[in-house]
């Protein structure tokens, strides 16, 4: 990729993201591919109203805490949401290589390419994931947004140095 960029400016940020989440049609949320099964959804209904009735009180009684102050600390971690209108969307080679990667991940982008690069620590960084051309996705950095043609898009989460970083330069490698 080096080679590649040649005389191109490049930016490269640190990618946290380490969940998947899908919403996609023929995707569950993590990524596996639906399956209809009578039996399981006719469970799943049956389940649901127990479940209603033990989760429905514990939300009344922490909103009640959140008006009067008591507020619990969320716990989310940095994820990756794909939105997509069809079972092949573009986005989807992206989303699998983020939740395929075993390592530090981090996202490059020069005017002609963005890719998703795997680094260990031990060799030189891996390319996971490549776009170019008409294939490139529309990088909106400072809104941690990336948008294909097809209308599919991901949506990512930056850590807040980087944040800080990028919005400071504008997104612009």
């Amino acid at each position: 990729m080096a080679a590649q960029l040649a005389g191109e400016t490049t930016s490269v940020v640190h990618f946290p993201a380490r969940s998947v989440v899908y919403r996609v049609p023929d995707r569950r949320t993590d990524g596996a591919p639906r399956v209809s099964n009578k039996a399981k959804r006719f469970l799943r209904a049956v389940m649901l109203v127990p479940y209603t009735i033990l989760v429905l009180p514990v939300i009344v009684v922490l909103g009640m805490l959140d008006d009067i102050g008591i507020q619990f600390r969320s716990r989310t971690k940095s994820k990756t949401t794909v939105h997509g209108n069809s079972p092949s969307c573009e986005a989807l080679s992206f989303a699998d290589a983020v939740r395929d990667a075993e390592h530090e991940l981090w996202l490059a982008w020069s005017r002609s390419q963005v890719a998703l690069l795997c680094a260990n620590g031990d060799h030189r960084p891996e390319v996971l994931w490549r776009a170019t051309g008409q294939q490139r996705p529309k990088l909106k950095i400072t809104k941690a947004k990336l948008h294909w043609p097809d209308e599919s898009s991901i949506d990512f989460d930056l850590a807040a140095a980087e944040r800080t970083r990028v919005t400071e330069y504008q997104g612009s490698p």
